[in-house]
């Protein structure tokens, strides 16, 4: 009968996601010290601003500035989908049962969350110091360094966790169900969703107003939501990975 062994198990997942850590940001510094080279080379004095930056807000002139956070978002979300399937695999073969598999997972991505998070606000205590500095997390509104920390973490288990749990739906599903929750999906995303937020919102405009100016602004709001969204959603994996079956 399998067992818990969530040490090994857990050292497994910590050792991937720190070589893909690494491994992104060493991208993201070539990435911005060439850009850099780049500016300080062909920037004029009308103070031209580039920004890359998915999340947060950004207002520094004549630099470059890259939104390291929004970079991890996107790597956790693409490890979350691509990682969960091999992790089945792998574990399961080494004695290792499905509850292993899933904790050493949860834990996995809430201990890299905090890591990676303590990293973005760090970055963003030096952004703030030194205007210049060509890099930042993601820059949450009305927040010290311990919330924005908190919110950096639990942004990043969600989505971790968000991606796993798309992986677990299309492992489960046949040919066919994937196919139909493909399109399912997305026809949600384009037609249904924006008509609900509407019709709890009101109009456009009071629905804008009320994500960026009454909601997003508030730290305990977003904490509260990113932590609800991120139990579901761990919920929904512990309820899909239980009966999980290996495929090759």
């Amino acid at each position: 009968m399998n067992t818990m062994r969530l040490k090994p198990a857990l050292h497994y997942h910590l050792d991937y996601m720190a070589r893909a850590s690494l491994n992104t940001l060493g991208i993201v510094s070539a990435i911005v010290f060439v850009l850099s080279l780049f500016v300080s080379v062909t920037t004029v004095d009308d103070g031209t601003d580039i920004t890359i930056a998915f999340l947060g807000n950004v207002n520094i002139g004549g630099n470059v500035i890259f939104n390291v956070g929004s970079v991890i978002v996107i790597m956790l979300f693409v490890v979350g989908i691509a990682g969960i399937r091999e992790d089945i695999k792998f574990l399961l073969q080494h004695g290792m049962g499905r509850y292993t598999v899933y904790f050493s997972t949860l834990w996995a991505s809430l201990i890299s969350g905090a890591a990676l998070g303590l990293l973005c606000e760090i970055l963003n205590l030096v952004w703030n110091a030194w205007p210049a500095f060509p890099a930042s997390g993601i820059v949450f509104p009305n927040g010290g360094f311990f919330s924005g920390w908190m919110l950096h973490t639990l942004c990043f288990f969600l989505v971790w966790q968000f991606g796993i749990l798309l992986s677990l739906i299309y492992y489960r599903l046949s040919r066919t169900g994937q196919i139909a929750f493909s399109v399912a999906g997305v026809a949600f995303l384009v037609f249904a969703l924006p008509n609900i937020i509407l019709s709890i919102l009101g109009d456009e405009i009071g629905v804008l107003n009320a994500i960026f100016f009454d909601f997003s602004p508030n730290p305990l709001t977003l904490a509260i939501s990113a932590l609800l969204g991120g139990v579901l959603v761990a919920g929904g994996n512990f309820l899909l990975i239980r009966r999980a079956q290996v495929k090759e």
